[in-house]
């Protein structure tokens, strides 16, 4: 598949979630996938008051993402 191409079909895959929340862990794996990652994330982050929360994953460690928010 071309770049041009799987740019195109991961972008798609963000559209598709808008109306479907449920095809998250398919776009972040698209998404993953496209850039070269091996997992991905989808979260939350107020940085003023210091808290945040996952949404969704593609692949991910329970355990370094409950670190990560530790």
């Amino acid at each position: 598949m071309r770049e041009e191409e799987a740019f195109s079909e991961a972008i798609g895959a963000l559209y598709d979630c808008i109306l479907d929340p449920g095809k998250w862990t398919n776009a972040l794996g698209q998404l993953s996938r496209y850039v070269g990652g091996s997992s991905a994330l989808l979260f939350h982050q107020d940085h003023r008051s210091g808290t945040g929360g996952f949404l969704q994953s593609y692949n991910a460690d329970p355990g370094w993402t409950r670190l990560y928010f530790e």
